[in-house]
C-alpha cells in the first residue's frame, strides 16, 4: 500500500482491497490494511471529504480502528 500514487489505477486498487480483502479480514491483520488504507487516502487527500460511497468507506475504517 506505500507504494500507491494518487493514479487511478492504484486507486482503484486500493477500493479492491477494501472492497475484496478487508472484510475477510480479522483481528490484526484487519487493523494493519485499515491503517494502511487511511494513510494512503490521506496522502492523497481522500480522507476529509469526497463522494458518499468515500465517506461511506472511510467511516467504516474509523469504525475498525476505533476512531469516531
Amino acid at each position: 500500500m506505500n507504494h500507491l500514487t494518487d493514479k487511478p489505477v492504484d486507486e482503484n486498487r486500493a477500493v479492491q482491497i477494501y472492497n475484496d480483502e478487508l472484510p475477510s479480514l480479522d483481528g490484526d491483520e484487519e487493523q494493519m490494511i485499515a491503517q494502511a488504507l487511511k494513510d494512503y487516502w490521506q496522502r492523497i487527500n481522500k480522507w476529509d471529504g469526497g463522494s458518499d460511497k468515500q465517506r461511506q468507506k472511510v467511516m467504516k475504517v474509523k469504525s475498525i480502528l476505533g476512531e469516531s
